[in-house]
């Protein structure tokens, strides 16, 4: 399993954000709330799993609260997710 970085994960934050909610990717900021998009909670919950399948490592259901903005969420999973 890779060891991503900050900004591949924020990377791959955005990306699936912009196609979610049909937006390119320029319109979606690292320092603003992820659910200010307009993601409800199961669409929030159902990136949390894709997370997790990405890093190969359970993540607390609510790190999207915990962490609201791309770049804390980022910052968030790369600290939990193995070296390997």
């Amino acid at each position: 399993m890779k060891k991503y970085t900050v900004e591949e994960i924020s990377n791959w934050i955005v990306r699936k954000l912009s196609v979610k909610l049909n937006l390119p990717t320029s319109a979606i900021r690292l320092d603003k709330d992820i659910l200010d998009y307009g993601l409800d909670s199961m669409e929030a919950l159902g990136m949390v799993g894709e997370i997790e399948a990405l890093i190969g490592v359970e993540i607390p259901a609510t790190s999207v609260w915990d962490y609201p903005t791309i770049s804390q969420l980022a910052q968030f999973i790369h600290d939990e997710a193995p070296v390997i």
